[in-house]
């Protein structure tokens, strides 16, 4: 006589089970993922969440402890000291006492920044301690719980050691702990003391070495915090010291990332990303040479004010090789300038070249270089023209000034 047997005994139940789970996480990851537009902090703290559920559902997935660890940047510092990688000097920072005690030990320039923070939020740089009580001041008020959920995870800040050079985003994609893809970006120069995102090419006009560099330290890293699995948007900067680490994000980097990604080498971030979710080993297909050459540029709020256009950047939809506009603020919109805190983003336009990358970088110049931006200026006196970084790599290389 036949015995029955409890369905969970069931080879083909568990399996099935644990792909249904499996399937319903991802299925919430890629949902987060897929959300590259702004607010970026509806997600991004939901990485150590999404990890905590798919443990207690007893499914495999990237350690709780890592993506806590990448998510508090005092502890990812850390981690890689522990495990003999570069780091900055650095100092927990919780009180103005703790902050001359940190500014002792740091020394100057020096960046002040949220431990939590996302999307350069509350990142300073400062020059000497009255810069750094006036920045942390400004900072302490501005990361209050009431005032964004954010900071509902601590409001701890650190000070580290300001780093000179270039800076880079490195994407990377892991399965079951081996790296199967590994592409540089460069990274503009921000408009400091800020630190919001300019804008961005791919690929790389580095030197090739030092891209490897770059990609070596990325990997480490992003190993050494115990990831195994997913999409990975490591920033960095090559300094007059070698590559350094800014920080690893658990997670594919926002606005443009997967776009560059995909244009340039052929290679979909999500798509990678959610075949690991569902315990699908990946090996994407790279292309051997570009595919197409991709430039970015946000446009940051040159001064605090009212948006008075809706369609202001409409026009250069018709200019050579310029591929798509996105407003981020609509007519009528509040926006904050400099001179009250990180800069809102406006909008962005993105190009795509198919001759090379200097040409996608010398084309975005051309386009937006000279733009009016309508703002209505809060306060009247305090107009000035965007940012643009002309002075930095890449466009110090590859344009001609003068011309």
């Amino acid at each position: 006589m036949c015995q029955s047997r409890a369905h969970s005994d069931l080879p083909l139940f568990s399996l099935l089970r644990e792909f249904i789970v499996s399937s319903l996480c991802s299925l919430v990851l890629c949902a987060l993922l897929l959300h590259v537009s702004f607010p970026l902090h509806s997600f991004v703290p939901t990485v150590s969440l999404a990890a905590r559920i798919a443990t207690a559902l007893g499914v495999e997935t990237n350690p709780v402890s890592a993506c806590d660890q990448a998510r508090n940047k005092r502890i990812t510092r850390q981690v890689m000291a522990d495990c003999g990688l570069p780091v900055p000097r650095f100092s927990s920072v919780r009180t103005e006492e703790d902050l001359l005690s940190a500014c002792e030990l740091v020394g100057f320039p020096a960046i002040l920044k949220p431990v939590f923070g996302l999307a350069s939020m509350g990142v300073s740089r400062v020059n000497d301690k009255d810069a750094a009580l006036t920045a942390y001041r400004k900072i302490s008020d501005s990361i209050a719980t009431s005032s964004e959920s954010l900071w509902a995870q601590g409001t701890e800040l650190v000070l580290e050691e300001f780093y000179d050079g270039d800076e880079f985003d490195i994407d990377v994609l892991l399965s079951d702990g081996t790296v199967v893809y590994s592409k540089v970006s460069d990274n503009w120069a921000c408009w400091e003391p800020w630190f919001q995102e300019t804008g961005t090419n791919c690929p790389s006009m580095y030197p090739v070495d030092r891209q490897a560099e770059l990609v070596k330290l990325a990997i480490e890293s992003t190993l050494a915090l115990g990831f195994r699995a997913g999409a990975f948007h490591v920033e960095c900067k090559f300094t007059s010291r070698g590559p350094r680490l800014i920080e690893v994000n658990a997670r594919m980097g926002g606005v443009s990332v997967r776009d560059a990604n995909l244009r340039a080498w052929g290679v979909d971030l999500v798509e990678e990303h959610t075949m690991t979710a569902l315990k699908i080993p990946i090996r994407p297909m790279v292309a051997r040479r570009p595919m197409a050459f991709f430039a970015e540029t946000a446009i940051n709020a040159p001064f605090s004010g009212t948006i008075s256009s809706g369609t202001w950047l409409d026009e250069v939809l018709s200019l050579p090789n310029v591929h798509k506009v996105n407003y981020f603020k609509q007519e009528g919109d509040l926006v904050q300038g400099p001179e009250d805190g990180v800069p809102d983003w406006l909008a962005e336009v993105i190009v795509i070249s198919t001759e090379s990358t200097a040409d996608a970088v010398k084309s975005i110049r051309a386009v937006v270089r000279d733009l009016d931006v309508p703002v209505q200026a809060k306060r009247p006196g305090t107009e000035r023209g965007w940012f643009f970084p002309d002075h930095a790599y890449p466009f110090a290389d590859v344009v001609d000034l003068k011309a």
